[in-house]
This record gives structure tokens, C-alpha cells and sequence, in this order.
């Protein structure tokens, strides 16, 4: 004879809340099955009773139940028609052996085998089916557990009702529930032992899949399900009408823990439609047309403020939101423009979140895909763009895949996918191009924020004037932040990072204007005083730089700046500025830029520009984490990465800065590169290779010899190697292209005594170690 346990499947007492303010408390709900060992197991499969009516609430068994003993499905349950079964019932399966983990609906369990802790993979659906007077069959989880004789169901979730009245027969197709900081049902472990649950890939709404319902004067059921916990965050209840998509919204924030197995239900709710989300193109246009004319903003504003995007929507373009001071929640749906000639917004003072860009931009202005302008006290978060753009302009050119001017406000957890082309008409000398996946122009009025973010797409800066009197125009090209050039409020660049390739791309161009400063950096191009008329980096001060700090950023993408200048001495020659992290930063003297937990990794930044007789002069100046800067502290940041070049007049290539500037400090960082030089007919030796900072002298009155007395350099260690005949090629991963070359350690930069000794200033400068102090640093050659 088979032993047999008893199980219990309760609703304890629960306490109801009301929309507004009180619930009111419940009966129990009951029902227990049995399990016969070896043939019989328990699964608990409930739907409600309301024919009781003041009556506890029965929890019946359904007609094809089927529960999961030890891993093992039961066969369904067979419950004849018009009969309860809500005490006892029998479940057959092959023979299992104590202990007994029972859990309910057998659909839930993902796989058979359980961790060693214990516990085993559940998944908690997102659509529960609605059911008249009750929840759905399945939707209300149990589990047990027992090393021998009697077993008790206990019930995993909650169960909320929300009962609306309506005296015209309002119809409903939509109902869900949505938490603010808790999952309500996706994947999660369970604990058949303890009834610990825990999310692993949880999601935060739930819906009801329901035909249209209608509403009478007595008030129709909705009930849900949810897991125990504490919703701090509030739970949003939301119901559409069929008729016009308008929703009412019911919110609730528990004052104490929810708990399993009890009932919470509002008070009759007369449904009043409330807003809707927008769902077509011509309701885009509507909400537009409110905001730009100051009208009513009612139908799209929900009672929490927000106005929501609740379905993906396609047009050639869409109107532009001129003024933006409330919040927008895409939820994650696209707006997709096949032929977008402005921003989805021009500025913005409120929130936008949550919002995917697709299609392609055709405009010739305001290139920017999100807004033009983020203001003061705006924000921006999780939006993602993957539009394209290709756009050649005779003008000034401010552009990215998010935003063309931060004044303030934050951006933090955005990306761009999107591959964004440039094409310069640099006719006039004061143009100025900027280019990057997040903040083209950062000309703050506030402190300025941009985290979490990353550019992921192709970026590139392509002039399209081929003629000797041709003006470069002053670029900054960033994988974030194109330029930041305000001198009085700071940026913070956090946890950043760029998987992009980054390109300014002057190869089509025959030759070049002079002294044009073009800055390409992986997070960001340029954050330094610029002199805008004549496209020079300033002569720097010790007030003039820029306030700006760079957090714990990545570049992984590829850097490849073929900017090309033409000139006839040193005196003039141009300024081509390349960075892991950024192409040319300053700070000041009283308020160091700074660069922490910064990494360059596995980095390309080559030059790869064909070489010949006309080329009077190409000059880059690299560095692994800084083209060019001063007043620059280096705290814990790495690279890794490989450089190269084709110089014909002058270079100078750092680990750390290419140019440097002013004085900096390097503190705990590991600074590793191979450098690759490919010279041409004509070298003077006005070049500078250095682990760390490189110097410059440029006999001008505009870009006056650097000092960088003061500086210190400590706790770090250098390495790399050097190559002098092989062309860099730009498309490479690796240095698998100069397999074949030997090392020339006469010429490794960082291990031979003759360069250690110029660590800072390189060779063919006169020395500066008096000046700077270099303390507890190690030095290495080879491989890394």
C-alpha cells in the first residue's frame, strides 16, 4: 500500500487596498489535494469560486492539471465536467522517491534538474488569460515540500483584484500591471524547501490576455498574480478602452511587504478614461501639434505626467517637438523616419527615455537624430539610435546620433549604432566640424553628465574640397563627445566606451590649408581652448583649459585619422591630434583634467596616408591616451594598443600624451604600445618618440614651446616595441602584418638606457629630466 501525503493549498487572510487610499480584508481561500508515492503526486492548479459570495473563497483543481514531483510531470488531472474538486486529488506519475519537491503548474519548471542548493529554474509567463470571476488556471503558482507522510502546498504569489464599473458598457481589450522597481514574472529560481524565489531575468509587466470585456454598473473582476516582495516603487494598473485606446490608470504603493498566498482588492472603480499612449503616426502629429501650440496635452498625459510611445511607429518624417519639459517614455518602441530632415526633438528641459531611432536622416541641417539641443536640468536615458547619415554641408557642421549641443543636463545609458557620415565644404576658415555618437558640441551652462553610454557605430569626417588654398576646417571627432569647450562648467564622462571606428578621412583631398588642428579621440575629440577664427588649438594658460573628467572609459574601436596638411616650414605646420582616450584635452592649472581607470585596449591607431614628393609636410602627434594636452592627471588608466604613422617633417608618439603641453602627473598606470613609423624623402628628425609625453617646439607666436616642469610620473610601467620600415596597415586587428620584422633594440623606446634617460622628452629635444619626476616606474620590451 502506497503511503500518501496530504496538501494544503491556502489563501491566507489578505489585506485589499483601494486605487485611492484603504483595501479591505478578505476571507481565506482553501483546497488541499493528496499525493499517493509512486503513482500519484500533487500539482495545484487554482481558479476561484465567487458564487460563495461573503463565503471564504474556494480554490478549486481544473481538468488537465498537471504538477512537478522531484522533476518529474505528473499525467493530467481528470475533473469531470461540473464537478469542484478543491480538498483532495490524485496526480500519477512514475515512481519518486522522498524528499518530495512539488511545484505547481508543472509548466513552470524550465528544466528537470535541480542545484545544489536546492533550488531549480522556474519562468513565470507574462500573459495571464483572463478568467471571469477569477485568475487564470496556472497563474497562481504553489510549491511543497516533504521528507515523508504529509505534504502542504503553499501559495508562491499574491493575487490583487481590480473591479471596474461602467454604466455605458465601456469595452476593454488591454489590462496589465507594471512594477516600478520589483520583476513580476520572467525567469527565477525557486526553493521548493524554503519557498525562497529569486529573479534571474525578471521582467517588470504582466498582461491580460483578454477578448474585449465589458464593464457593467456592478463592477467586472480583473484579477493578477504577482510574486511576494516589497513594491517601494508602486505598481501601475492600466486599462484600455477599446473604442479610442484612451487608458485609465489605477496606482498603488504598498504600505508593507506583500505576501504570498493572500488577496488585495480595490474598492469598485468607476472606469474614467485617462491618456493613451501614442500609437500611429497621425497621433505623433497630434501630440506634436499640442506641445508647439501650447494645447491640450490631456489625451497623451498620463496622471503620473508621462507621455508614452505604446507601439513602433513608421513614416517618411515625423514633426519636430520643439520645446520638450515633461517626460517621455518611449518603452522601448522605434521611431523609425525613412527620410528625416530634423531632430526627433529640438530641445529638450524635461526627460526622454526609453526611446529607439531607425531610418535614415536626409536633412541638411540640425544633424542630430534625438534632439538639437539637451538644456539645463534635461535628461536622457536608455535611448538607443541606429539611423544613418550621410551629409555634405558647406558650413559649420554639429553632429551626432543623439544630441548636436549638450548645454546641460545628463545622458547616461545610450547608444549609437548608427553609421553617421560628414562631409565638410571647408571653403571658409572659421568653419568648425564636430562629430560623435552621443554630444557633438558640449557648450555647457551647468555641470554636464554623460554616462553609461557607448558608440558602437562607424563615425566619419570626410572634406570633400580638393584645391592647395583648402582650409581644414577645426574638427573634433569623438566615439561620445565630439567637442567640450566650455571653460567654465565641467563634463564628466563616465563608464564609457567606444566600439566604433572612428575616421577622418582627408586621403581624397590633394593638399591642405595650414595649422588646422584636427582632434580625434576615442571617447572624446576635443576638450581644449581653441582659437576659432585661425582652427589652432590655443596657447595654453594656466585658466584657459577645460574642466573635465574621464571615469573609468573604454576605447576598443579603431582610430584612423588621414588628416593631411600642406605646408612649407615647421613654423606653419598643421595639427593633427589622435588619442585612445582623447584627441586634445587641457585642464588648468589650479584644476587638473582628469583621466581615471581609463583604458585603451588592443587599440590601431594608425596614419595611413600614401607618401610622395608633394607632401611638404604630414605631421601627427599620438598618444595612447592623449594627442595633445597639459594640466592632465593619468590615475590607473592602461593601454594597450598599437600606433602608427607615415611622417614626413615631424611626429611625436607617447604612451601616455603625444604632445605634451603643460605639466601633468601619471600615477599607477600601465602603459604599453607598439609604434610602427613609416618615414618618406625629406625627414629632419623633428620628431619625438617617448613612452609617456613627447614635446614639440613650433617656432610661432600662436603655438609657443611647451613647459612641463613640475610634472611626475609614478607607480607606473612602460613597454612596448618599435618598427621603422612597415607600413601600418589601418583595417588591422593586430600586428600579424609585421610577423616578420625583428625588433631593433637599438631603437626600443622603452627598454634601452638611451631612451629611458628621455623618457619624457624624447630624442632630438634637448632633455627636461631635471624637470620632471619619475619615481618607482618599471620598464619592459617584447610582447606584452
Amino acid at each position: 500500500m502506497n503511503p500518501f501525503k496530504r496538501i494544503s493549498a491556502i489563501f491566507l487572510p489578505l489585506l485589499l487596498l483601494s486605487c485611492q487610499e484603504v483595501l479591505q480584508e478578505r476571507e481565506e481561500i482553501g483546497g488541499e489535494t493528496v499525493l499517493h508515492v509512486g503513482i500519484a503526486s500533487v500539482e495545484t492548479k487554482t481558479w476561484l469560486d465567487t458564487e460563495s459570495g461573503g463565503s471564504p473563497i474556494r480554490v478549486y483543481w481544473s481538468d488537465g492539471d498537471r504538477i512537478n514531483v522531484n522533476g518529474q510531470v505528473s499525467s493530467p488531472l481528470q475533473v469531470a465536467p461540473g464537478k469542484k474538486v478543491g480538498s483532495d486529488a490524485e496526480f500519477h506519475l512514475r515512481s519518486v522517491d522522498a524528499p518530495y519537491r512539488v511545484i505547481y503548474p508543472a509548466s513552470a519548471v524550465r528544466d528537470a534538474a535541480y542545484a545544489t542548493d536546492g533550488s531549480i529554474g522556474i519562468t513565470i509567463p507574462s500573459q495571464q488569460a483572463w478568467t471571469e470571476g477569477g485568475f487564470a488556471v496556472g497563474a497562481a503558482p504553489l510549491y511543497g515540500y516533504a521528507e515523508s507522510g504529509t505534504v502542504t502546498l503553499h501559495n508562491l504569489f499574491a493575487a490583487i483584484r481590480v473591479r471596474l464599473s461602467s454604466a455605458d458598457g465601456t469595452l476593454v481589450d488591454k489590462a496589465s500591471v507594471s512594477s516600478g522597481n520589483a520583476p513580476l514574472c520572467g525567469d527565477f529560481k525557486l526553493n521548493p524547501s524554503t519557498g525562497v524565489l529569486e529573479a534571474v531575468d525578471g521582467k517588470s509587466t504582466v498582461s491580460l490576455t483578454l477578448e474585449p470585456v465589458t464593464l457593467n454598473a456592478d463592477g467586472t473582476d480583473f484579477y493578477f498574480t504577482i510574486p511576494p516582495g516589497n513594491y517601494t516603487g508602486g505598481l501601475r494598473f492600466a486599462f484600455v478602452r477599446k473604442e479610442d485606446h484612451r487608458t485609465m490608470q489605477c496606482n498603488w504603493t504598498p504600505e508593507g511587504k506583500v505576501e504570498a498566498g493572500k488577496l488585495y482588492y480595490f474598492d469598485k472603480i468607476d472606469f474614467v478614461p485617462g491618456a493613451k499612449d501614442i500609437e500611429t503616426a497621425e497621433e505623433w502629429e497630434e501630440f506634436a501639434a499640442a506641445v508647439n501650440g501650447g494645447g491640450d496635452l490631456s489625451k497623451f498625459r498620463y496622471k503620473d505626467g508621462v507621455v508614452r510611445l505604446g507601439a513602433d511607429i513608421e513614416a517618411e518624417n515625423l514633426t519636430r517637438v520643439e520645446n520638450w519639459l515633461g517626460v517621455f517614455d518611449g518603452q522601448g518602441h522605434v521611431l523609425r523616419r525613412t527620410a528625416a530632415t530634423n531632430p526627433v526633438f529640438r530641445g529638450i528641459g524635461g526627460e526622454v527615455r526609453n526611446l529607439v531611432l531607425e531610418g535614415a536622416y536626409t536633412g541638411t541641417s540640425t544633424p542630430a537624430m534625438l534632439a538639437d539641443t539637451l538644456r539645463p536640468g534635461g535628461k536622457i536615458s536608455g535611448c538607443t539610435n541606429r539611423m544613418s547619415m550621410d551629409l555634405e554641408r558647406d558650413d559649420h557642421i554639429l553632429a551626432s546620433g543623439l544630441v548636436r549641443i549638450m548645454s546641460g543636463g545628463t545622458i547616461s545609458g545610450c547608444v549609437n549604432e548608427g553609421t553617421l557620415l560628414i562631409k565638410p565644404i571647408c571653403t571658409a576658415s572659421n568653419h568648425n566640424v564636430q562629430l560623435a555618437g552621443i554630444a557633438g558640441q558640449v557648450n555647457l551652462k551647468e555641470d554636464g553628465l554623460i554616462e553609461n553610454c557607448t558608440n558602437k557605430g562607424s563615425l566619419t569626417i570626410r572634406p570633400t574640397v580638393d584645391k592647395k588654398d583648402y582650409n581644414v576646417c577645426l574638427s573634433g571627432l569623438g566615439g561620445i563627445a565630439g567637442w567640450h569647450r566650455s571653460a567654465t562648467y565641467k563634463l564628466t564622462l563616465k563608464d564609457c566606451t567606444n566600439e566604433g571606428k572612428l575616421h577622418y578621412d582627408a586621403a581624397n583631398v590633394t593638399y591642405a590649408g595650414s595649422g588646422v588642428a584636427i582632434c580625434v579621440g576615442g571617447i572624446i575629440g576635443l576638450a581644449a581652448p581653441v582659437n576659432v577664427s585661425l582652427g589652432l588649438l590655443s596657447t595654453p594658460s594656466a585658466t584657459n583649459g577645460m574642466p573635465i573628467e574621464m571615469d573609468n572609459c573604454v576605447n576598443k574601436g579603431l582610430i584612423h585619422n588621414q588628416g593631411i596638411n600642406y605646408v612649407t616650414s615647421t613654423t606653419l605646420n598643421g595639427k593633427v591630434f589622435t588619442g585612445g582616450i582623447a584627441g586634445a584635452v587641457l585642464g588648468k592649472e589650479a584644476e587638473y583634467a582628469l583621466m581615471k581607470d581609463c583604458r585603451s585596449e588592443g587599440n590601431l591607431i594608425p596614419y595611413d596616408v600614401a607618401g610622395g614628393s608633394d607632401r611638404a609636410a604630414y605631421c601627427p602627434f599620438l598618444g595612447g591616451l592623449a594627442g595633445w594636452g597639459g594640466f592632465l592627471k593619468m590615475e590607473g588608466c592602461q593601454v594597450n594598443a598599437t600606433i602608427g604613422t607615415l611622417v614626413r617633417q615631424c611626429a611625436g608618439i607617447g604612451g601616455g600624451i603625444g604632445c605634451c603641453m603643460r605639466p601633468f602627473s601619471m600615477e599607477a598606470c600601465r602603459i604599453y604600445v607598439n609604434v610602427n613609423i613609416l618615414t618618406v624623402s625629406g625627414w629632419n628628425s623633428n620628431r619625438a618618440l617617448a613612452a609617456v609625453v613627447p614635446m614639440k617646439y613650433i617656432n610661432s607666436a600662436t603655438y609657443p614651446a611647451p613647459n612641463i616642469e613640475g610634472s611626475v610620473i609614478t607607480d607606473s610601467s612602460f613597454g612596448g616595441t618599435y618598427f621603422g620600415s612597415t607600413r601600418v596597415s589601418p583595417e588591422a586587428s593586430d600586428t600579424s602584418d609585421w610577423s616578420n620584422n625583428e625588433n631593433n633594440s637599438s631603437s626600443d623606446i622603452f627598454y634601452s638606457s638611451k631612451y629611458r634617460d628621455n623618457l619624457v622628452s624624447g630624442h632630438g629635444y634637448s632633455s627636461v629630466s631635471t624637470d620632471v619626476s619619475i619615481t618607482n616606474c618599471a620598464y619592459w620590451s617584447g610582447n606584452n
